[in-house]
C-alpha cells in the first residue's frame, strides 16, 4: 500500500511539473490575417486566439458568451430548439442557457420581434438580418429555401456557428417565428406538413447534428392564392382542418376522401351536364378537369401540382358563385348519379338490356365499378372506363343468351351458374353416352360443362359461349327434351342387347341424375346391374307400381304412418292375407318364390277393401271402432287418440296392430280420463232427474251383472 501512494505521489509530480512547463512554455502563433507571433504561456495564447477569431467570426456567438457548456458538441437535445422558440421551459441543467436568456431580455432581444432592425449591431440582429434576406430571396424565386441553407449561412463568416448546444437555441431563437405560423414544411419526397414548433425543431436539431435526410427539409411560404385554393379545396371536399395546410395537403387529403366518396371525380361533369342548374356548366366543368389533373400522378411534368391550383383559383375568380356550387353539388350520390349518366350516354344498349334483365341502374354502376377499383386512379382519370362499360354490356349479353336454355330467367353470373349446374345436373346420362347425338352443339357443351366442372364462367370463353348460345341455343332444348329418346336408342347399343320398352323406361327413371361426368364404363356397370335386378324383381316391381297407383305411398308402413292408423285394422276380414301382403311390400324387395308376388298382386287386385285406403275418412272410422271396444260412446275424435298413441307407442304406426294389448290399456287411460274430466256430470245429471225406484231397480240390475259394484257397495 506504501509502494502504491508513492507511485501515485511520483505520478502527480510528473503531472504537474508538465502542466507548468506548458503554462509557461513559448508558442508561436501563425496566422492568415497577422504576422507569426511568438507567445509566452497558455493564457497568451487564449487571449490571443479569441482576438483572431473575432476578427474572422465578428458576430459569432463567442461575442455573446464564453461559458464552455454553451459550446458543448453533446448533451443537448431538439428540446434546446424549443427553449430558443420560447416553447419549453428552460430547465436546472441548463441554466448557462437561462442565463444567456436573461442577457437577451436585457439587450431587449428576446421579447422584441423586431429586434434586429431596432440593435442591428447586435450579432444575433446580423445573424437574423443575413438568414431573412436570403429566405426573403428564396420565397421570391421558389417559394421555399432549404433549412439546410440557413444553416450554411450560420456556419459561415461572420457567425462560425458549430455543431453544440448554445448553436440549437439560437438557430431555434432566429427561426421561431416560421413555426405554427401559416408555413409548412417539405421534404425530399415531397411529403408535406404544417410547420409546428415541434417539426421545425426536430428539422433544426437534425440539420445540426447532421443526421440523415436532415439536408432535405424545406421551409415552404404559401401566396395568397395558394391560400385561397387550399381553403376553397378543403370546402368543396370536405377536408379535416389539418389538411388544408398546403398544396400538397390538399392533393394528399383528396386522394383520401375520393376513395370514400365510392365513385370518379370526373363523372361530376355528366351531372353538371345534365342538371345545370345555374347554366354556368361552360365555368365548372374546366375546374373539374384541373382537379381530376392536380390529383393525378401520371400528369405531365411540366403541369406541377402548384401551376394548376394558381390556374383553378384564376378559373374560380371568374364567377363567385362557382365554389358554392361545387360545394353544394360533390357528394357520394351526386358521383353515382354522374357515372350513371356517363354510361347511358355511352352505351345507351346497356340500359335497354339491363331492363329486359331486371337490373337496376344501381347495379349496373356497381357492376362497371367493380372492374376499376383495382387502382384509385380510375377515380380522376377515365382510363379504361369505356372498356369496362363494354366488358359489362358483353357479359349482360351473355346472361340474356343463358336464358335461352334455362327453365327461368337470371340477371348474374352466380344464379346463371347454379341454374346452368342445375340444368346439367338434371342430365341423367354421361356426357361421353350421348357425345355423338350432339356433334352440331358439342362447342356449346364444352363451354357449359366448363362451368358445371368450375362452378364459375371464369375459365369460359364468353363470347364463344355467346355465339353458341345464339346460335344453338333451340338446338339445346331439343336435345334436352328428348333425352329419353336418345337414352332408349343408346342404352340398346351401350349394352348390345335389345331392350324392351317397360326396361328402358325403369331404368331411366331409375338411374340417378348428375351423372354427366360418370366415366361411361362405370355408367355402363350400373345400367346392367339395374337391368338384371328388374328383370329378377319384375313380378314385384308390377305389385310395387299398383300399390303405389292405389294409395300414392311407397309401402303400407308409409300409409300407416302418414294417416296415424295401422292399415291392418281395415282388412280384420282378410287379415292373414293382408299381412301376407303388406309385410312383403314393406321389405322392400321381391321374394326367393315369385308365388308369393303373384299372390300379393292378385290380393291387390281382387280384395273389396283395397280402395277404402283411399277415403281416409272411413278409414279412421273403422280405426275408431277397432281401438275403442266398450269405451266407445267415449272416443268420439280420432285426432286426439292418435297423438296420444303415437306418443306412447311410437311413430312406427304400422306396427301398432300387433300391439293391441297396449292400444287398449292407452284407451282405457284415455277413456276413464275423458268420463272423469266431462261425462261423469252428465251421469250426475241423469241420476238426479232419475225417479228414486227407477234407480233403486238399476243399482239392483247393475250388481247383478257388476260384481266389482257389488262388493263396492258391501265394502262401504
Amino acid at each position: 500500500m506504501n509502494i502504491a501512494n508513492l507511485n501515485k505521489e511520483i505520478s502527480q509530480t510528473i503531472i504537474d511539473t508538465f502542466k507548468a512547463k506548458i503554462n509557461n512554455a513559448t508558442v508561436k502563433l501563425y496566422s492568415k490575417i497577422c504576422t507569426p507571433i511568438t507567445l509566452s504561456g497558455i493564457s497568451q495564447f487564449h487571449l490571443k486566439i479569441n482576438e483572431i477569431d473575432s476578427k474572422i467570426f465578428k458576430y459569432g456567438l463567442e461575442t455573446l458568451t464564453k461559458n464552455d457548456r454553451f459550446f458543448s458538441r453533446t448533451g443537448f437535445t431538439d428540446k434546446v430548439v424549443k427553449m430558443g422558440m420560447d416553447k419549453e421551459t428552460i430547465i436546472a441543467s441548463y441554466s448557462y442557457l437561462n442565463n444567456f436568456k436573461i442577457n437577451m431580455v436585457n439587450d431587449n432581444i428576446w421579447n422584441n420581434t423586431n429586434y434586429y432592425t431596432a440593435i442591428p449591431a447586435h450579432s444575433l440582429s446580423q445573424m437574423k438580418r443575413a438568414i431573412e434576406k436570403f429566405i426573403s430571396e428564396k420565397f421570391e424565386s421558389q417559394r421555399n429555401v432549404d433549412i439546410a441553407d440557413i444553416w450554411d449561412i450560420l456556419k459561415s463568416k461572420p457567425f462560425g456557428l458549430l455543431e453544440c448546444t448554445g448553436s440549437a437555441f439560437v438557430m431555434g431563437f432566429l427561426l421561431k417565428k416560421y413555426a405554427d405560423s401559416g408555413y409548412y414544411l417539405k421534404d425530399v419526397i415531397r411529403n408535406s406538413v404544417s410547420l409546428d414548433s415541434d417539426k421545425l425543431a426536430d428539422a433544426i436539431f437534425g440539420i445540426i447534428k447532421g443526421l440523415n435526410n436532415a439536408n432535405t427539409r424545406s421551409i415552404v411560404e404559401m401566396t395568397e392564392e395558394h391560400k385561397i385554393f387550399c381553403k376553397y379545396s378543403g370546402e368543396i371536399f370536405k377536408l379535416l382542418p389539418d389538411k388544408q395546410n398546403s398544396i400538397l395537403d390538399v392533393s394528399m387529403a383528396i386522394r383520401v376522401v375520393l376513395p370514400n366518396m365510392g365513385f370518379p371525380l370526373w363523372a361530376l361533369k355528366s351531372y353538371i351536364n345534365k342538371k345545370d342548374e345555374y347554366s354556368i356548366k361552360d365555368l365548372v366543368l374546366p375546374i373539374v378537369d384541373l382537379y381530376c389533373e392536380f390529383i393525378s400522378t401520371t400528369k405531365e411534368a411540366s403541369r406541377e401540382e402548384t401551376k394548376i391550383a394558381e390556374e383553378i383559383v384564376k378559373a374560380f375568380n371568374k364567377d363567385a358563385v362557382i365554389k358554392d356550387y361545387l360545394c353544394s353539388i360533390l357528394n357520394s350520390q351526386n358521383l353515382k348519379e354522374g357515372m350513371g349518366y356517363y354510361i347511358a350516354d355511352y352505351n345507351p344498349g346497356l340500359i335497354v338490356l339491363a331492363q329486359r334483365l331486371g337490373i337496376d341502374k344501381s347495379s349496373y354502376i356497381s357492376e362497371v365499378k367493380k372492374r376499376l377499383t383495382e387502382y384509385a386512379s380510375w377515380l380522376w382519370e377515365k382510363g379504361e372506363i369505356d372498356k369496362k362499360i363494354e366488358e359489362v354490356y358483353a357479359d349482360y349479353q351473355l346472361l340474356e343468351s343463358v336464358n335461352k336454355i334455362l327453365y327461368s330467367s337470371v340477371n348474374n353470373f352466380f344464379d346463371a351458374t347454379t341454374s346452368i349446374r342445375e340444368r346439367l345436373s338434371a342430365i341423367k346420362m354421361p356426357y361421353e353416352f350421348f357425345k355423338a347425338n350432339v356433334k352440331n352443339i358439342e362447342r356449346l357443351f364444352v363451354e357449359l360443362i366448363k362451368i358445371y366442372k368450375t362452378n364459375e364462367f371464369d375459365s369460359v370463353d364468353k363470347k364463344a359461349l355467346y355465339g353458341e348460345l345464339i346460335d344453338k341455343s333451340e338446338d339445346f332444348k331439343s336435345f334436352y327434351n328428348n333425352q329419353f329418346k336418345i337414352f332408349g336408342h343408346n342404352i340398346s347399343v351401350l349394352l348390345s342387347q335389345i331392350i324392351k320398352e317397360d326396361e328402358i323406361k325403369y331404368l331411366y327413371e331409375n338411374v340417378e341424375s348428375n351423372l354427366l361426368l360418370q366415366p361411361l364404363g362405370d355408367f355402363e356397370n350400373t345400367i346392367r346391374e339395374k337391368l338384371t335386378k328388374y328383370r329378377k324383381e319384375k313380378k314385384y316391381n308390377i305389385l310395387i307400381e299398383k300399390w303405389n297407383k292405389i294409395t300414392n305411398t311407397k309401402n303400407p308402413a308409409q300409409w300407416s304412418r302418414k294417416n296415424s292408423v295401422p292399415i291392418l285394422c281395415i282388412f280384420l276380414d282378410n287379415l292373414s292375407e293382408a299381412k301376407e301382403t303388406f309385410d312383403l311390400i314393406n321389405v322392400g324387395y321381391a321374394p326367393f318364390d315369385k308365388k308369393n308376388t303373384e299372390k300379393a298382386i292378385e290380393f291387390l287386385t281382387t280384395n273389396k277393401d283395397i280402395y277404402l285406403l283411399q277415403d281416409i275418412r272411413k278409414c279412421n272410422e273403422i280405426f275408431r271402432q277397432f281401438i275403442s271396444g266398450e269405451y266407445d260412446k267415449l272416443i268420439t275424435d280420432t285426432k286426439e287418440i292418435k297423438e296420444l298413441l303415437t306418443k306412447q307407442l311410437g311413430e312406427n304406426v304400422y306396427d301398432w296392430f300387433i300391439n293391441k294389448v297396449s292400444i287398449d290399456r292407452v284407451v282405457k287411460q284415455y277413456a276413464e280420463n275423458k268420463y272423469k274430466t266431462v261425462f261423469y256430470k252428465e251421469v250426475l245429471v241423469k241420476i238426479d232427474n232419475l225417479d228414486p225406484q227407477k234407480v233403486r231397480d238399476y243399482l239392483k240390475e247393475l250388481v247383478k251383472n257388476e260384481p266389482l259394484v257389488g262388493i263396492k257397495i258391501i265394502e262401504n
